[in-house]
Protein backbone atom coordinates (compact mmCIF):
# COMPACT_ATOMS: atom_id res chain seq x y z
CA UNK A 1 0.00 0.00 0.00
CA UNK A 2 3.00 2.23 0.49
CA UNK A 3 3.65 1.92 -3.23
CA UNK A 4 0.13 3.05 -4.03
CA UNK A 5 0.53 6.02 -1.72
CA UNK A 6 3.79 7.00 -3.42
CA UNK A 7 2.26 6.71 -6.88
CA UNK A 8 -0.70 8.86 -5.85
CA UNK A 9 1.62 11.46 -4.31
CA UNK A 10 3.64 11.62 -7.50
CA UNK A 11 0.56 11.99 -9.68
CA UNK A 12 -0.94 14.67 -7.44
CA UNK A 13 2.33 16.61 -7.54
CA UNK A 14 2.93 16.32 -11.29
CA UNK A 15 -0.52 16.05 -12.88
CA UNK A 16 -3.00 17.09 -10.22
CA UNK A 17 -5.60 15.47 -8.02
CA UNK A 18 -7.96 14.62 -10.89
CA UNK A 19 -5.27 12.52 -12.60
CA UNK A 20 -4.47 10.77 -9.33
CA UNK A 21 -8.13 9.95 -8.78
CA UNK A 22 -8.46 8.65 -12.34
CA UNK A 23 -5.39 6.46 -11.83
CA UNK A 24 -6.80 5.15 -8.54
CA UNK A 25 -10.14 4.25 -10.13
CA UNK A 26 -8.53 2.50 -13.12
CA UNK A 27 -6.04 0.62 -10.97
CA UNK A 28 -8.67 -0.39 -8.44
CA UNK A 29 -10.82 -1.81 -11.22
CA UNK A 30 -7.93 -3.82 -12.65
CA UNK A 31 -6.94 -5.20 -9.25
CA UNK A 32 -10.52 -6.22 -8.51
CA UNK A 33 -10.85 -7.95 -11.87
CA UNK A 34 -7.60 -9.87 -11.35
CA UNK A 35 -8.57 -11.03 -7.85
CA UNK A 36 -12.09 -12.11 -8.83
CA UNK A 37 -10.86 -14.02 -11.90
CA UNK A 38 -7.76 -15.26 -10.07
CA UNK A 39 -5.82 -14.52 -13.20
CA UNK A 40 -2.04 -14.74 -13.06
CA UNK A 41 -0.36 -13.69 -10.87
CA UNK A 42 -3.42 -13.08 -8.66
CA UNK A 43 -3.92 -16.84 -8.59
CA UNK A 44 -1.24 -16.98 -5.91
CA UNK A 45 -2.60 -16.42 -2.42
CA UNK A 46 0.03 -13.93 -1.22
CA UNK A 47 -0.21 -11.79 -4.34
CA UNK A 48 -4.01 -11.88 -4.15
CA UNK A 49 -3.84 -10.60 -0.57
CA UNK A 50 -1.52 -7.77 -1.61
CA UNK A 51 -3.84 -6.78 -4.45
CA UNK A 52 -6.79 -6.84 -2.07
CA UNK A 53 -4.93 -4.57 0.37
CA UNK A 54 -4.04 -2.15 -2.41
CA UNK A 55 -7.63 -2.24 -3.67
CA UNK A 56 -8.89 -1.29 -0.21
CA UNK A 57 -6.35 1.52 0.08
CA UNK A 58 -7.38 2.94 -3.31
CA UNK A 59 -11.05 2.66 -2.36
CA UNK A 60 -10.36 4.66 0.82
CA UNK A 61 -8.44 7.23 -1.21
CA UNK A 62 -11.34 7.70 -3.60
CA UNK A 63 -13.83 8.01 -0.76
CA UNK A 64 -11.70 10.77 0.69
CA UNK A 65 -11.55 9.34 4.19
CA UNK A 66 -9.01 10.61 6.65
CA UNK A 67 -7.18 7.30 6.71
CA UNK A 68 -5.73 7.92 3.25
CA UNK A 69 -4.33 11.37 3.88
CA UNK A 70 -1.08 11.79 2.03
CA UNK A 71 1.22 13.10 4.68
CA UNK A 72 4.33 14.96 3.53
CA UNK A 73 7.49 13.00 4.13
CA UNK A 74 9.56 14.13 7.05
CA UNK A 75 12.97 15.57 6.33
CA UNK A 76 15.74 13.44 7.77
Amino acid sequence: MEQERDRLRFLEATRGRAAAREFAARTMSGYRRAVVRRSAPAGERLFRLRLTGSYCYLKQYLKGTSSHQLQPTEAS
